[in-house]
């Protein structure tokens, strides 16, 4: 690898940035440089509405946080971080369907196999952590994940898809399809392993038809899934961690 690990230089912190930067509220307000000549905003340190209510903004934030972690922060204000938490979507879990009444349904055939209950409360999509799971009907790429089987860490993670997101017991639940390993021919081995920085393996393209019950806490992260051939298929993982890293702090 000409560049280190993978981990150190792919773009993603990058892109998560640029989604912390479009969310700040900026009330409409433009850049002062589209307003005066080119030249003279390259030369100068004159800043516009637009990127001083972005800095504000960023910097408020952050100033705030710091302020809620520190132990001497007052009783009243930690009080207050309940409320900052629902109104800013900060809650561990989150669903982008509780605006509407949800009611149970007859629960799918496949399903009841795995759940035995004869009604459930389906959902499409669900937040944790700040990150967006959906069903695969819902989003192909948000259905996607890497999971610990029955929770185990110890254990190498998995890659699967969601089919249905539903309650049990309060709590939002997947049953997931695994995704079916890759038979190699004699004397041939996956491309991929002899990278052990690159977090990429082949399967076969062929999900199990056996649902498996999965908690959202088992799951390390999204994956990425393309396509090479009628019957394979790379699967990258997109864990901000590495894997020998997260190894190596359970040791």
């Amino acid at each position: 690898m000409l560049f280190g690990p993978v981990h150190s230089w792919w773009t993603f912190p990058f892109k998560r940035l640029i989604g912390v930067l479009q969310r700040l509220p900026t009330n409409h307000k433009s850049s002062e440089s589209n307003n005066v000549n080119f030249r003279k905003t390259l030369f100068s340190f004159h800043t516009g509405e637009l990127e001083a209510t972005m800095l504000h903004s960023y910097l408020r934030g952050a100033c705030l946080h710091s302020w809620l972690s520190c132990p001497d922060c007052p009783n009243a204000v930690q009080e207050c971080k309940v409320l900052l938490d629902h109104a800013y979507g900060n809650d561990n879990e989150y669903d982008s369907d509780c605006s509407r009444t949800r009611k149970s349904t007859a629960t799918p055939p496949d399903l009841y196999n795995l759940i035995h209950k004869q009604d459930v409360m389906l959902q499409a999509h669900i937040r944790y952590g700040r990150v967006v799971y959906s069903r695969i009907a819902t989003h192909v790429g948000n259905s996607l994940i890497m999971f610990h089987p029955s929770g185990n860490r110890s254990l190498p993670p998995v890659p699967a898809s969601i089919k249905y997101i539903y309650k049990q017991d309060g709590q939002s639940t997947f049953a997931v399809c695994q995704q079916c390993p890759l038979v190699l021919n004699k004397g041939t081995n996956d491309p991929f392993a002899c990278y052990p920085h690159f977090p990429a393996k082949t399967y076969s393209r062929m999900l199990s038809t056996t649902l498996e019950k999965v908690k959202v806490s088992w799951v390390m992260s999204h994956c990425a899934w393309w396509l090479i051939s009628d019957d394979c298929v790379v699967i990258l993982t997109l864990s901000r961690v590495s894997e020998a890293l997260s190894h190596a702090t359970l040791i």
